[in-house]
């Protein structure tokens, strides 16, 4: 949604939901128009966008006299501030297309942070940490390549076919993957899935994918009764 809602103009004239929908796609997303309009009021209730609704097609516009699209709003404390604390413990539950758009305000508002010396909201930003039970461990490293490929067919819904080196095994096997979804755990991030052609969903730690490819064919496990639905700490 917050690509979406950068794509809403700042103007009275506003932009159709069909060319939404074009322009969604180009940036890689598979969606209806029926699914923007959906999404469209789903963000009238938290954005401030408005509608010129008297006749069709329905124009959507930004409301004047918001900052919520401006880069500026990682240049004040209270925004650097909540992009600094996104960027630290959001990066494994964002798909990358999304890190991507806010790449160049995490880097502004890491930079703002940094030259405000004494101020309270970078004091804040060294004393608070956000820290698991028991041990704290480093963050498994993973592929750049694997967590885009990963995110996207998870986000789209598509088969993935994997290098994926098993613990178990002691040995490296390809497999096609069909993805529900991500579970982070104890500085672990992990795929469910089930390999085409079986049922039973498995675990697959994304730092132990050597390889990734997003497949043109949709994934086998639906949204009706999803598996990830009854998944809970």
């Amino acid at each position: 949604m917050l690509v979406l809602y950068a794509l809403i103009p700042r103007n009275d004239v506003g932009i159709s939901t069909g060319t939404l929908e074009e322009k969604l796609r180009e940036r890689g997303f598979r969606i209806s128009g029926r699914s923007v309009q959906r999404d469209l009021k789903k963000l009238a209730q938290y954005f401030p966008i408005g509608c010129h609704d008297e006749q069709t097609p329905y124009r959507w516009f930004k409301a004047e006299n918001t900052d919520l699209d401006r880069p500026e709003l990682a240049q004040s404390p209270p925004g650097a501030l909540a992009y600094y604390l996104v960027e630290q413990h959001l990066d494994r539950l964002l798909p990358q297309n999304v890190l991507d758009y806010l790449a160049p305000r995490f880097r502004t508002a890491r930079h703002y942070l940094e030259g405000l010396k004494q101020h309270p909201m970078q004091q804040w930003s060294k004393r608070v940490r956000s820290l698991p039970n028991g041990k704290a461990l480093l963050p498994a490293t993973l592929q750049p390549q694997v967590w885009e490929s990963v995110s996207t067919a998870v986000a789209e819904q598509k088969q993935l076919t994997v290098t994926y080196h098993s613990r178990s095994q002691s040995k490296v096997n390809e497999l096609i993957l069909n993805p529900a979804g991500l579970v982070n755990r104890h500085s672990i991030t992990y795929l469910i899935a089930n390999v085409d052609g079986y049922q039973d969903l498995r675990r697959f730690a994304l730092h132990r994918i050597q390889q990734a490819k997003v497949l043109d064919t949709s994934s086998t496990i639906g949204e009706c009764n999803h598996p990830l639905k009854s998944v809970h700490a």
